[in-house]
């Protein structure tokens, strides 16, 4: 069936705005016209969807699919690329430095492989080649696959991060020669082996996690707050979140599904404010409503183990992940993707080598200079302050911009506990989900962003304490925020003033993914006013605790319960410390599951009543 045909049948049931005769149902045609659908016409799109499928399944059952010998002959001239490549290749081998050459070899190896994959794909489809149609229509292959059979694969990587020099003039139909086969062996052997060890490293990093949520379940229904975090409309994991504030007629409480995507998308809304588990306010663990509904179409029940299900959603797949690594090569001129084990785990442990980590404004100022140092990498003056960043980082800044203490201003990757440290503990656990998100999606682990959300709340969760005016605490505790802000010696009268006069001051209630005692900065207060956080609470007083970033593997120690912290990892000084505090444990009312399971006493007696193990 020719692809007008398809046209004809499928206009019949495609809304008259959404007809178009010269559509192409390939792979990117059939993608764009349901995403169209489902943004537009959500009710539709069930039977569009089932329309288009059996349209599909009846015409390969009809016509089947077969390869003919030709289609497995060259298509291209290759004579021009090889006289094209010979003539850089001959330049770029005669480069003294070891880095700079690797970088020439792989950008010019990477230019004509580009080029021959391009021209390949244009002229198999002009010859009617039956494995580019199907490449076309997305049943099988890709344009590279494509190219690698009847062209040339190109070249290889060396297994660390280079190119073995000399490219493939031979393609995987003709047959490539034993010199050829060989240069493929270096990454082929260095990818088993980091497959191994990556595999390994996605296991631990589960294990760590699963203990570091241990304690976050869904303890109550509703935990009653008027706080929320602010999502751009086209965030693709708003669906089963709870509204927290009026939008678009929609009212507080309204759960977002399809249809309510569909109408908030069409209007003007650019963004919402949602329940999250950042925001949640219950005692212990969350709340069903803030951690929204789930993928079966329900809330959460009292005693459901999400933090452990968050930990398993990312673990799981990045333990696959490690076993399908690839080496990719780094030429110069490429942009950098922080993705994979090795970056999550940096991120997640902060550790003091921290890789490509980006520089951040250590003060609040304008960019004064920005010059070369006399060593390699730049020097970048702001406020006053000279900073030195690595010969490996861009700087992403000019001369004349104003940053506040905690921006980044340079590539790379952001260390979550300078953000903490400069911007305070809500926005870390902000930027420490969104940015396991992102990296997490770009290792092909990614998971509902609430889940991030989940584990954010547990692992970024920690302050000192200074001066505490509790009782049952002393100067330099190290103690859980979300448990600790509930005991918190609040001012009879807390002052309510305008966000935009707050400047300065510290918040004495928690406002969007602030949280308390976060100094508000001028970019700040702008952001909360624009979300229609008018006033907050706040005073001139300092908070008697700082926010700590604790590594991952420790979280599990920081339980006050001895017990519970047995857990985690660290356990002989855990012991010695609980006997120097003379902790103790409740094994009747432990929100922690190991001191019951322990015990063997009454595990999940009533847990759907009371959210306690």
């Amino acid at each position: 069936m020719s692809f007008s045909a398809v046209n004809l049948v499928l206009d019949e049931l495609l809304p008259e705005d959404l007809r178009d005769p010269n559509r192409v149902y390939d792979a990117k045609g059939v993608e764009s016209l349901m995403t169209e659908v489902a943004k537009r016409y959500p009710d539709k799109y069930p039977a569009i969807t089932k329309a288009l499928g059996d349209l599909g399944r009846k015409q390969a059952w009809r016509r089947g699919e077969t390869f003919y010998r030709n289609d497995f002959d060259p298509v291209i001239d290759r004579a021009p690329f090889w006289a094209d490549l010979d003539l850089r290749e001959g330049a770029a081998l005669r480069i003294e430095n070891p880095a700079e050459r690797q970088g020439a070899l792989a950008d010019i190896y990477e230019d004509v492989s580009n080029r021959m994959q391009r021209d390949t794909n244009t002229a198999a489809l002009a010859n009617k080649n039956n494995i580019a149609m199907s490449v076309l229509t997305g049943a099988r292959g890709k344009e590279a696959q494509l190219r690698d059979l009847i062209s040339s694969p190109g070249f290889f990587p060396d297994g660390r991060g280079g190119v073995v020099p000399g490219f493939v003039r031979h393609s995987y139909s003709e047959g490539l020669r034993p010199y050829e086969v060989l240069s493929s062996s270096f990454a082929s052997r260095a990818s088993v082996t980091e497959s191994k060890r990556n595999t390994a490293k996605g296991g631990f990093l589960a294990k760590t996690l699963a203990r570091a949520v241990a304690a976050e379940f869904v303890s109550g229904k509703d935990c009653g707050t008027s706080n929320g975090i602010a999502l751009p409309i086209d965030e693709k994991d708003l669906r089963g979140r709870v509204m927290q504030r009026e939008t678009a007629g929609f009212p507080v409480g309204t759960v977002i599904d399809r249809k309510v995507l569909a109408k908030m998308r069409q209007g003007k809304t650019t963004d919402l404010i949602v329940r999250s588990p950042l925001t949640c306010q219950a005692e212990n663990g969350v709340c069903s409503r803030c951690y929204g509904v789930t993928s079966k179409g329900q809330f959460p029940k009292v005693g459901e183990h999400v933090g452990v299900s968050a930990s398993t959603a990312l673990g799981e797949p990045l333990a696959q992940q490690g076993l399908s690594m690839k080496h990719i090569v780094s030429g110069k001129g490429r942009a950098r993707e922080f993705s994979g084990l090795d970056y999550i785990n940096q991120f997640v442990e902060s550790p003091e080598e921290f890789k490509d980590r980006a520089a951040v404004a250590p003060v609040t100022g304008s960019v004064q200079s920005i010059r070369p140092a006399p060593q390699g990498g730049t020097l970048i003056t702001i406020g006053g302050e000279e900073i030195y960043t690595p010969i490996d980082r861009e700087v992403t800044v000019k001369v004349g911009d104003h940053l506040e203490a905690g921006e980044q201003m340079t590539d790379g990757l952001v260390d979550v506990e300078d953000v903490m440290n400069y911007r305070g503990l809500g926005e870390a656990r902000n930027y420490w989900a969104s940015r396991m998100s992102e990296m997490a999606e770009a290792s092909s682990a990614g998971m509902d962003r609430r889940n991030f959300e989940m584990l954010a709340r547990s692992v970024v969760d920690h302050v000192d304490l200074d001066d505490p005016e509790e009782e049952g605490f002393l100067p330099d505790d190290r103690v859980r925020y979300s448990r600790w802000v509930k005991q918190r010696s609040m001012p009879n009268t807390p002052t309510e003033i305008k966000t935009r006069d707050a400047v300065g001051k510290y918040l004495e209630q928690p406002a969007l993914h602030y949280t308390v005692g976060t100094k508000l900065t001028p970019k700040m207060a702008e952001h909360m006013d624009s979300k229609g956080f008018g006033k907050v609470y706040a005073s001139d007083k300092e908070p008697g605790f700082r926010p700590v970033f604790v590594r991952l593997q420790q979280v599990a120690t920081t339980d006050d319960d001895w017990l519970a912290s047995m857990g985690g990892s660290y356990v002989s000084a855990q012991v010695s410390q609980g006997v120097s505090r003379a902790q103790d444990t409740n094994i009747q009312a432990n929100i922690h599951p190991a001191p019951r399971l322990a015990v063997g006493v009454g595990y999940g007696d009533n847990l759907e009543e009371t959210g306690k193990f």
